[in-house]
């Protein structure tokens, strides 16, 4: 696979862009960011609410405590 460089002894700038969608790093971190934020409060509140169900079902009305 060849990047069409043939020589490093240029100057950097006119090679340009090493890898694709080079300048859209900020917006993906906060795309990623939003999405963990995301995750994590719908993980959360999944998690209570297992809990909860739990609870109820072993603290019920037939069992004692």
């Amino acid at each position: 696979m060849s990047t069409g460089i043939e020589s490093w002894a240029g100057n950097v700038a006119d090679i340009g862009p090493l890898y694709p969608f080079a300048g859209s790093e900020v917006i993906m971190w906060i795309v990623g960011m939003a999405f963990w934020i995301i995750w994590a409060i719908a993980q959360d509140r999944e998690e209570s609410r297992q809990y909860q169900k739990d609870i109820d079902r072993y603290t019920g009305p037939n069992r004692p405590g």
